[in-house]
């Protein structure tokens, strides 16, 4: 899949999809830094704050783990 990804470095999903593998492999620093280039794009912002989030929770950084989720929150849409 990496190379995969590689290849396609501007396919959000796919580079996403490494982020998530990379992360369930604990892989955790390879995974922060995808998740920090795909972060970039609008349409996987939140789930890649998220999943920052959690690798900053692993490494016990909270108050970095509680800025990249409170940041995920605040792009969510509100409905009211």
């Amino acid at each position: 899949m990496k190379l995969r990804a590689e290849r396609f470095p501007n396919d959000m999903q796919l580079q996403f999809d490494l982020g998530e593998l990379q992360f369930e492999c604990q892989m955790f620093a390879d995974a922060e830094s995808t998740f920090e280039k795909v972060a970039q794009n609008p349409q996987k912002r939140r789930g890649s704050l998220v999943y920052l989030g959690r690798c900053a929770l692993l490494k016990n950084l909270a108050d970095e783990a509680a800025a990249y989720l409170k940041t995920a929150v605040d792009d969510m849409p509100r409905m009211d």
